[in-house]
Parts: C-alpha cells; structure tokens; sequence
C-alpha cells in the first residue's frame, strides 16, 4: 500500500507504509528482478502496549506519589537519509544501532529516505547484470536497498511505524556518475547541497506534521555503540541536543566556534570537549549529522534547513539550520557525558575504495575505546565482506605475543587484524609472575652486570625477563625454520590509518632495494625515540635509520636479523628487549652496556611515519603493563608497581 506525494519528470517520491508489505522486493542476490512484487497483507498493522499489573481487588490506601507510575516516554521520530550507495557498508552498522536503543520502540516510529536507481527496476535480468558489472555503484545501491529491506522486515512489529521513502534516481540525475570502485569524483556541489536540503526540509516537516515530541535526525554513517543514547539526550530536556561522536583524527559533529556569517573558528573550547577532559552538557554554535529536536518548543517553526530562506547565508544545511536555531534564539548542546558513537570522516571526493578504508580505520578507533560496532542478526549478512583476503603482508609468518592471563587482549588484536586482513599465529608469552630465580639459576640466565634501569633506577623486572624470553623464542624459530622476514607484534598495539596500504608500499620499496643489493636485519614499524639527534634518511624512500629508541610493539626481522639477536648469547647478560636493540645497532647511550655486545652489526631501519603505536598511555583509564608491574628480581616478596613514565 502506497501513496504518491511527489511526481516530476524524472521522480518519483513513494511512501511505503510498513504496515503492509513493500510495494516491490529485490532478491537477496545482486541478480534478482526488481521487477518481482510480493503479497500483500490486506489488514492494518497493529501494536499493543504492556498494560501495568491488576489492580487489587479491595481498596487500598497508597501515597499520592504512586498514582504517576507509568508516565508515558516522549514519542520520537527517528528519521535517516540513506545516500543511494555511498553508505552501503556502513548501514548495517547504523540500524544495528538504532534497533539497540533501550527508548520504548512503541513510542517510536522511523522513517527511512533512500533513492533507488531507476535502471535496476526498467532493465530486464541480463542488463541488470551487465550493469552491475559495469559500475560498482548500482551493486551497491541494490546492497543499500537489500540491507534496508531485511532490516524492515525484522522489527515492522516492534515499532510503532516504519516508513521508507524511495525516491527513483536516473543515472543521469545522479551527481556523482562517473564513480568508478578505483576512481573518485567531487561529492559537495550544488547539487549535493539542494538534494540534501530538500531531504532534510522534507524530514522536518514530516515529523512536525505527525505530532511527535521529538525529531531525532541521523545521518546514515553514524554508529552509536551506547545503548542510552536516545534515552539520555531526551531527559537532557534540551531543545537542540546532539551526542558527541568521535571520528578519525579530531572532527567531530559539532563546532565550538563559528563566525558571523556561519563558518567554522577555531577556538580553544574545542578539543576539551572532544577528548573528555571537561564533561557534562556545553552550548555550542553548531550541531550536524545526530540530532534530536524538541518538536514542542514554540520557535519549531523557525528553523530550517535551507540558507535561502535566511539573510546572506551560506547554501550549505548544517549552517543555514545552526544560524536559524541562533536567530531563533534557540540554543544548541553537544553532550560528552558518556562514549554514545562514531561517525564516519567527512567526504571530500567520491571515492568507494577511500570509504571503505575510512570505515575499517574508523572500526580500528572503536576498538582502541573498547568497543565494536553493532550488528544485528538479520544484518550480519551483509557485513561479512568488509574486510581484505586474509593474507601475512607479505611475510613469512606473523606473529602476536600474548600472555594467556590476557585474553581480552587478545580477542581486541584479533578484532583489529581481522578487520586488517591479517593471518597471524599467536605466540604464547612468558609469564613474569611464574618466573623465579631458581627458574633464572636452572636455564642459565643471567641478568647483565650493573644494569639498572635508566629513568627508575631499579633492576629488572620479571616481567621484563618473561617478555624478552618471549622474544627470544620467536626468534629461534625464525631461524630454525629458515624464515625470510617476519613481523612481530606485541598484542597492545593501535595500527595507523590505512595501515595496509602504506606498509605493503613500503615493503615494495623495501623489496626493490633488498634485491639490488641491499641489507637490513630489522625494521620498526612502531618505537618511541629517545634521542634528540637527528635521524639519517635511509637509502629506501619512507625509512630512516634509528637512533636509540624504545618500544618493541612491531618490528619486522629477517632471518639474518634474527640470527644477529640470538649470537651474542643475550640470555647471559639479560637487559630489556627494547634496550638490547639499540645496542645491536650500536645507538646505545651507555657505553658500558653496548662493550659487553662487541658485534653491534644489526643493520636496522625505521619506517617514517611510524605505522603502529601503543594502545595506552600511562594514565590513561584502560592502561596495564605486565612487564612494569611486576616483581623485581631482587624484591621477589614485594610487589613492583611503578610503570615507564615515559611511556
């Protein structure tokens, strides 16, 4: 069942009424006939709500208080423009989110705005298929529509409504339609800004027609991981309010300054709120993207979204509603009370490959917080090619240490490799709590003579001796077996943004001068310098030569590397791991140290930028160390619990 609102030449605006079965349904393979209709149920959709328990059967006397239970929520609009293709691997993500909400779904009703290619509908099944394969953009438009559908069809019947609004799109219509998988086309033009206007317009005006309390407007690449979300913003009683969400690098959705004529400042309000160091509800200039608006405010009526309706504003909606709401005298806050979600990095240029990066880079953020992106059952289908071929990066092996007292650790590095593609073997680690001196007497390991450490002068700890044993074992087997190169990761690491790309673009360099000739026995991907010289420019582009640094999180080691660590018999004068590489490639600073090794030959480079960095700090509320906290070899009846201050 289905109403026409709007026809034009090209369009048209249908509304779907999911009281009913949709008007058409796509098969759930990228080769189906949209031209197959389904059946219809002729009666309306109906709900119930949970009525409160029998009252009792003689009077009873009860405080005045107890005669306001069960006071209805708000109702709420939730309504999501969905992009026609450009947000295909993100959606599920979205509406994962959304149905997650703890807000009572019977005071909600939701209404969904895509646009549907007019060629997957027209063309029979053969030139259906051909132009699926001509442009990746059509397959993902049908993946948009497939993921929508399921996703209606698995809570029609917990909502109060699910409306979806489809609006047929020729290709020529379309103001990105030379996209192509590996190319990139403009995103914001004029023609961007006028649909998404019109789209936002049409969503409040819906939702002000409907007579709901609250309007909360989502944008289909934000992912909230907070459950609370929607039911905190609406006891914030606030009449513009958004959740802060954290995306790559500092952008966000809100500013903390904007000027007279509605462009961005910078101001120093800014990143105290995005990084958390201030908490609580803070009025702003602008909020975009999440928004949820108090439909009951006498002022509704003044806000828009389109500049034209304003005095010298900009065409562009997030200023054009920012400065209506100022106007209006209607305040905007952002609220950083809790970690409500993520949203995607804004789109520059139209770029498929860039916006699949940008969303495995944006799950690899999440993960570092110690959250994962939502999935419901009847979506998880359609998350399941989102990641690369598993593959070694083009190693021999890879390993990961882990201490099996630590399997939240690991069951995050998994997550993150996954996401990455990488085919790792986990290296169970060396326990420090289960190391003694009779074990150090029994295996013939011997701490180095006068070592203490440089900035707690202190011995060793044993979990210092457990995680350069730990080393030590890998590398034995990459010589036992003959390994090429390795990379060896510890399992507390954050990779950078397009991790993949640039390490296998440096390895190609790297394979180049290898086989003109080159040497290098180890190269790290993550470290923390120590030094303030400078550091040489390698003679491979994007690497340099290292001075004395610390941090063993990554490195790659080759065969040769390997057997260098292994000669100088460490294990008999026992220093940390991440000071033992420095000495082989003779940048220690201590002299004394480095005579005890008198084959420092280790030829080792850095890549630059780094590629992978620690997953914490120290002070920071997630941050352990198993190597700091432990005992020290000669305090075994005390507990250590100082941790690397510069770390």
């Amino acid at each position: 069942m289905y109403s026409l609102l709007v026809k034009t030449t090209y369009t048209y605006f249908i509304i779907i009424n999911i009281q009913f079965l949709l008007l058409f349904q796509l098969s759930s393979s990228s080769t189906a006939d949209p031209n197959e209709s389904s059946s219809s149920s002729s009666s309306s959709f109906s709900f119930s709500i949970s009525s409160s328990p029998e009252s009792p059967s003689t009077p009873e006397l009860v405080s005045s208080t107890s005669l306001y239970v069960g006071r209805l929520k708000p109702t709420i609009q939730i309504a999501v423009p969905i992009h026609a293709y450009s947000k295909a691997k993100v959606l599920p993500f979205t509406l994962s989110a959304i149905e997650g909400q703890d807000y009572p779904k019977n005071r909600i009703k939701i209404y969904l705005y895509f646009e549907l290619f007019r060629e997957l509908i027209d063309l029979s099944s053969k030139s259906k298929i051909d132009l699926l394969r001509e442009n990746p953009k059509y397959g993902r438009n049908l993946l948009t529509y497939q993921t929508i559908k399921s996703w209606i069809e698995a809570n029609r019947h917990l909502y109060k409504d699910i409306i979806l609004h489809i609006d047929y799109l020729h290709d020529d219509d379309d103001e990105t339609s030379d996209i192509s998988e590996e190319g990139q086309n403009s995103y914001w033009n004029k023609e961007r800004f006028k649909k998404i206007i019109q789209l936002k317009t049409l969503t409040l005006h819906h939702a002000i027609d409907n007579w709901v309390d609250h309007l909360f407007l989502v944008d289909c690449d934000v992912i909230l991981v907070n459950n609370n979300t929607l039911s905190s913003l609406v006891d914030d009683n606030q009449p513009l309010v958004a959740p802060m969400l954290y995306s790559l690098g500092t952008y966000s959705n809100f500013w903390a300054g904007m000027d007279e004529k509605g462009y961005y400042v910078r101001t120093e309000d800014y990143l105290p709120i995005l990084e958390r160091y201030k908490l609580g509800l803070f009025k702003v200039p602008m909020i975009h993207s999440c928004i949820l608006i108090d439909l009951r405010m006498e002022q509704v009526n003044a806000l828009t979204f389109n500049g034209s309706m304003l005095n010298n504003v900009p065409y562009d909606d997030i200023i054009a509603f920012a400065l209506s709401a100022k106007y209006a005298g209607v305040p905007m806050f952002i609220s950083n009370k809790q970690i409500w979600g993520y949203i995607m990095p804004p789109i520059d240029v139209m770029s498929l490959n860039i916006l699949d990066q940008d969303l495995i880079d944006l799950q690899l953020e999440s993960s570092i917080d110690g959250y994962s992106f939502p999935v419901t059952k009847s979506l998880i289908q359609f998350t399941e090619r989102l990641s690369p071929k598993k593959d070694k990066l083009g190693m021999d092996e890879i390993y990961i240490i882990n201490l099996k007292r630590r399997p939240e650790r690991l069951n995050r590095m998994m997550e993150r490799l996954d996401l990455l593609g990488v085919d790792t073997k986990v290296w169970p680690a060396v326990d420090g709590k289960k190391l003694s001196e009779d074990y150090l007497i029994e295996n013939n390991i011997a701490i180095m003579d006068g070592y203490v450490d440089p900035y707690h002068k202190r011995p060793m700890t044993f979990g210092e001796i457990g995680c350069f044993l730990s080393h030590h074992q890998i590398w034995q087997e990459v010589v036992e077996k003959n390994y090429s190169k390795v990379i060896i990761f510890e399992d507390d690491i954050k990779f950078e943004r397009m991790f993949r790309a640039r390490w296998m673009k440096r390895l190609e360099l790297l394979e180049e001068f290898l086989s003109n000739g080159g040497q290098v026995d180890l190269v790290y991907l993550g470290r923390k310098p120590q030094s303030s010289r400078a550091e040489e420019q390698a003679p491979v582009e994007g690497f340099v030569y290292p001075e004395y640094s610390y941090w063993t999180i990554g490195y790659m080691l080759t065969s040769i590397g390997a057997k260098k660590l292994l000669d100088t018999q460490p294990l008999q004068k026992l220093i940390p791991v991440d000071e033992y590489f420095p000495i082989l490639f003779d940048k220690h600073p201590e002299e004394k140290w480095s005579e005890q090794f008198p084959n420092r030959t280790l030829i080792a480079f850095s890549v630059h930028p780094l590629l992978i960095y620690p997953t914490h700090y120290v002070g920071d509320a997630q941050y352990t160390s198993d190597t700091e906290n432990s005992s020290r070899v000669d305090e075994i009846e005390n507990t250590h619990t100082e941790k690397h201050l510069e770390l």
